[in-house]
């Protein structure tokens, strides 16, 4: 067990650290492909989407944990079946 959480931590590093230098190439590069301000806003964006991921407080989850709804018809299958 022990030699395994230990494998699984230099995985972890290994992935970090692989991380953080495709950021550091890929960032010089970008930064001559798009300019300043729309580097900006590049950047700006993945954060606002995490963020927003953020306020969901587990509200998605518990949604996708609930039971199924009574399916709802539309206007050509309750003409065709009737619903109401």
């Amino acid at each position: 067990m022990t030699r395994q959480v230990a494998r699984n931590a230099v995985w972890n590093v290994a992935g970090t650290l692989i991380s953080i230098g495709v950021g550091v190439i890929a960032l010089p590069v970008l930064l001559h492909a798009l300019g300043a301000a729309r580097l900006g806003v590049f950047t700006l964006a993945p954060g606002l989407i995490g963020f927003s991921g953020l306020l969901d407080l587990g509200l998605s989850r518990a949604r996708r944990a609930s039971p199924p709804a009574a399916p709802t018809c539309t206007m050509p299958c309750a003409l065709a079946a009737g619903c109401r």
